[in-house]
This record gives structure tokens, sequence and C-alpha cells, in this order.
């Protein structure tokens, strides 16, 4: 489908540890993916981003947040299999990024209220998840930078 709808753009399938690209990036985005990992798995990522991204390169992904994600999904390698903290995703990139930026997105379960209202939360949870309060979002986006 998405080759039909852009035949223009380069599309390839692969796993997260194993980029199917000889290439080097500037940046790297994946979204909704690592919850669906294990830790090993998310270190093999992180491994893999790294050696895919050029001098300063830029990786930007998201995670649950160990804080507000006490809870671990009785299914093996689904949501909320895993959560993270920042300190814990430095560990398993071992001091191989410096961490540009944290941001909180969703302290509010916000896609479980009625489309009708969500408009009117959107903006506060975006205030709320810039303070102190994104350590019990849902998930972090993160922003590491290559060493």
């Amino acid at each position: 489908m998405a080759r039909q709808k852009h035949p223009e753009k380069i599309l390839a399938a692969g796993e997260i540890s194993a980029i199917p690209f000889h290439e080097e990036f500037d940046c790297i985005f994946c979204f909704h993916v690592i919850m669906h990992q294990d830790k090993e798995e998310t270190k093999a990522f992180l491994n893999e981003c790294h050696q895919k991204l050029g001098k300063n390169g830029i990786l930007v992904f998201d995670y649950p947040v160990k804080t507000r994600k006490k809870s671990v999904s009785p299914q093996e390698n689904w949501h909320a299999g895993n959560s993270f903290s920042p300190s814990d995703i430095l560990h398993l990139s071992k001091d191989s990024w410096k961490m540009k930026n944290t941001t909180g997105i969703l302290l509010f379960p916000i896609h479980r209220l009625p489309k009708a209202v969500r408009r009117f939360f959107l903006p506060l949870d975006i205030i709320l998840c810039r303070t102190f309060l994104k350590n019990w979002a849902s998930y972090h986006i993160t922003v590491l930078e290559k060493l």
C-alpha cells in the first residue's frame, strides 16, 4: 500500500536491530516500537542506530515511562512489555549518547476521551508534560545525540 501511494519513496522492511541500509543518516525517528521490545532488543536498537548515524547524528524515539507504567502486560513483547526512565536509557546506551532532551506526552489519557473534548485537554497536557510532571506522563520522547 505504501509503495502504491508513494512510488517515489525508498521503502525497505527490516528489524530495528538490523536497519536495512548501508548509508549513514543524520537523524533516525522511531515511534511506538520500543514498547513492544524487551530490554535486550532495545539495547540492540540503540547500538544499531549508533552504527547507522553519522557524526553527531540524532536519534528521536519514544518509550513508556517507568514511573507511570508500574504494571507490565501479561502478553510477552506487547504494549507495556517494558518501560524505562531516562537513566535506564543512558545505562543501556553505555556512554555512546548524549541526552539532548526528554519530553513527556500523554499525562492525561486523551486518546480515551471523546474526540469532541480532546482539543480542550491537549494544550493543558502539553504544558504539564514540559514540567516536572513529565516523569508521570505515559511516554517520553527522547532526543539522543551520538557521541
